[in-house]
């Protein structure tokens, strides 16, 4: 097994609130804020994050939405979400830049700090 050392530009760190949205009955936790410092992880993801739909967001599986800050500018250029559209838009916990699905692979592991992830 070899091991890689990857390194990477963090753009932020994310946590959100379960809220209503949209038609006021709706819950949601997409409307992550930034947090700076230091944040425990257990095996359902940051402890200080939320998320309304745990059938679909977080969980083992799903504990932490890593984004790489990369597509944000295709995202924008195709039209698809507002220019000046900042990280945190898609719900992301962490955004990061240069570390994107060409050199991560599903089942890779990776350090954060004391924790260890693996991607999913």
């Amino acid at each position: 097994m070899n091991d890689l050392n990857l390194t990477t530009r963090i753009d932020g760190l994310f946590f959100g609130k379960v809220t209503q949205r949209w038609n006021g009955k709706e819950l949601s936790a997409i409307g992550k804020m930034p947090v700076a410092g230091r944040h425990e992880i257990n095996e359902f993801g940051f402890v200080a994050d939320e998320q309304a739909d745990l059938e679909n967001h977080g969980g083992h599986d799903k504990a932490i939405h890593h984004y790489a800050t990369d597509h944000y500018a295709d995202w924008i250029a195709d039209g698809e979400v507002p220019v000046g559209t900042k990280p945190a838009a898609f719900g992301e916990n962490i955004a990061s830049f240069g570390m994107t699905e060409r050199m991560l692979c599903i089942g890779d592991t990776l350090r954060l700090g004391t924790a260890v992830v693996q991607v999913s």
